[in-house]
């Protein structure tokens, strides 16, 4: 496991109210885990919007070279895609 750093953020107190709230109803057991939560769910939902970029621009880029509907990839090309969606995952 990594080992963790203290990163200081300050909220707006409305915010913080909302937050406060989900814990004391049991959702989360405090408002670091909240916190991590939320930006571990972020940063999974960036890692796909960046992928299917990848995917959009990779697409583009075989139309302009001819490419009919399909992309065609190497099986290489395939496995170092999906290794690079497993991280993003």
């Amino acid at each position: 496991m990594a080992k963790e750093r203290v990163i200081p953020i300050q909220f707006q107190k409305p915010l913080i109210d909302e937050i406060e709230m989900y814990v004391k109803k049991g959702f989360y057991s405090s408002k670091a885990e909240f916190v991590r939560e939320a930006v571990r769910r972020l940063i999974i939902e960036l890692r796909r919007q960046l992928f299917w970029n990848d995917m959009a621009t990779l697409k583009t880029k075989a139309k302009q070279k001819g490419a009919k509907n399909k992309i065609h990839l190497s099986k290489k090309a395939k496995e170092k895609l999906f290794e690079e969606l497993k991280k993003r995952t």
